[in-house]
């Protein structure tokens, strides 16, 4: 039943991308017609002078990677080590996914008056190292919900800002070259997340394994931020180049 919903559910999604999509509106690409290659060698030169976008594209591939250790390997094994099964993870998921629905409803209403690096700050301590450690620590179910949903209202504030900041700091005929290859480098741990947290699991076991991921997981979204080029969150940059005061 499970499948059958989520399969009914998908296909319902894509009537909606297909009724909502304008069907008449011509397409105006501002992408050059160059080749392939020399597009995504251009997008790669580009991502490697912009410090600041080069150094957020590896902290999420970090994080993804752990993210999906967590969800393939940690939070099940967690659920079989202590008994209790499939509902809870349901649970967990759901309470973190509710409260970051909520709390990316919030961004959008008020982050842009918000200073962006304290913001990242605060809502990755809040949405990283808890969701590992508080496992770790074999908190009680209710303490690790509670974990959970201040988990989500952290992490609800973080994509807006990491989007803003990659549109503001890309010229419009670079969007697209830029954007394919900071998404291939994000998102090229997700794959190797499950294998690398199940050996974790298997060499050292579940706590030490949470453990040594909570660890990673601060550092990598907590010591970046600490960089000189990451001052310039608070900078934002027109299209075309010019630096202005977000």
């Amino acid at each position: 039943y499970a499948l059958a919903i989520t399969a009914a559910l998908f296909g319902l999604g894509a009537v909606v991308i297909a009724w909502a999509t304008p069907r008449h509106r011509p397409m105006l690409s501002m992408e050059p017609a160059d080749p392939y290659l020399s597009r995504l060698r251009a997008g790669v030169s580009f991502l490697r002078r912009e410090r600041l976008l080069r150094s957020i594209v590896g902290m999420v591939a970090v994080t993804n990677l752990l993210d999906a250790a967590w969800s393939s390997v940690f939070l099940p094994v967690w659920a079989w080590d202590t008994g209790q099964g499939p509902a809870v993870i349901g649970l967990v998921v759901g309470v973190m996914s509710a409260s970051a629905i909520l709390s990316s409803i919030a961004a959008a209403a008020v982050a842009h008056r918000m200073p962006r690096r304290p913001t990242y700050l605060v809502g990755f301590l809040l949405g990283g190292a808890p969701r590992f450690l508080v496992l770790a620590l074999a908190a009680p179910t209710p303490v690790v919900i509670a974990v959970y949903a201040a988990s989500g209202l952290g992490m609800g504030f973080i994509n807006p800002i990491i989007g803003a900041i990659q549109f503001e700091r890309t010229p419009p005929a670079m969007y697209g070259r830029v954007r394919t290859v900071t998404v291939a480098v994000a998102w090229s741990g997700i794959p190797i997340g499950p294998l690398i947290g199940g050996g974790l699991v298997t060499i050292a076991g579940l706590t030490p394994a949470l453990l040594a991921a909570g660890v990673i997981y601060l550092v990598t979204t907590t010591l970046p931020a600490l960089r000189k080029e990451w001052t310039e969150m608070d900078h934002g940059r027109d299209r075309s180049g010019v630096e202005t005061r977000a």
